[in-house]
């Protein structure tokens, strides 16, 4: 009787621990669908690289990505599946012909559920960097060294995004020009040497959609 009694505590105890064991397990995900079109609502046939993140700094600085598809596959529709439950971060990438279009955007994946998420491309902007010597109203300076930066980390750690030369030949219309830049804030350095030594300038500026945004940045010796 006692050998039966002690059959069934570990048979029991075996069904509870493989339940447990089940329950553990078992990770409940989520989806999202996600669908690519011009700002004007047309989709974006011609195929969008779609990125997700899970902060808006990897966004903005476009690293750690958690997951890349093509749009142009499934009818300008992307769809991650088995996602963790939590908010992402995501961002649209395109081209048509030379004009570079990008969206951004964030949502919650719950348990179980499909997310249906729709992101609107614009065209990126443009960003005209002037050099001036001293102050705002100093000589225009050409062949000066401009670099763009994600963040103020970045520029702190020297990490550069972009980097130009002022126009030589046409310091005053041309400056440093950036193209095709996603929308976000920028930080700016520009510096040169000259007779009087060395010259540096620091500022940053927000880049909006479909549009040249200008710069004019003062270097101090």
């Amino acid at each position: 009787m006692k050998k039966i009694t002690g059959l069934l505590v570990l048979l029991c105890l075996s069904s509870f621990l493989f339940i447990s064991c089940e329950k553990e397990e078992r990770i409940t995900t989520g989806n999202v669908r996600i669908k690519v079109l011009f700002e004007n609502g047309k989709a974006f046939s011609i195929g969008a690289d779609v990125y997700l993140y899970y902060s808006k700094d990897s966004m903005d600085k476009h690293i750690f990505t958690v997951a890349t598809q093509s749009s142009k596959d499934n009818d300008a529709v992307c769809y991650f599946s088995n996602l963790a439950p939590a908010t992402y971060f995501v961002k649209a990438q395109g081209s048509l012909g030379s004009a570079l279009y990008s969206a951004t955007g964030s949502f919650l994946v719950e348990e179980g559920k499909t997310t249906e998420h729709i992101l609107y491309l614009f065209s990126n902007g443009d960003l005209r960097v002037f050099v001036r010597e001293q102050s705002a109203i100093g000589v225009y300076i050409g062949g000066a060294s401009v670099s763009i930066y994600y963040s103020e980390d970045d520029w702190k750690n020297n990490q550069v995004y972009q980097s130009q030369l002022s126009s030589l030949s046409y310091p005053v219309e041309d400056g440093a020009l950036f193209s095709g830049l996603n929308p976000q804030k920028y930080f700016v350095k520009a510096s040169y040497t000259n007779s009087g030594g060395y010259f540096e300038g620091n500022d940053s500026i927000f880049v909006p959609y479909g549009t040249e945004t200008r710069l004019h940045i003062v270097c101090q010796h």
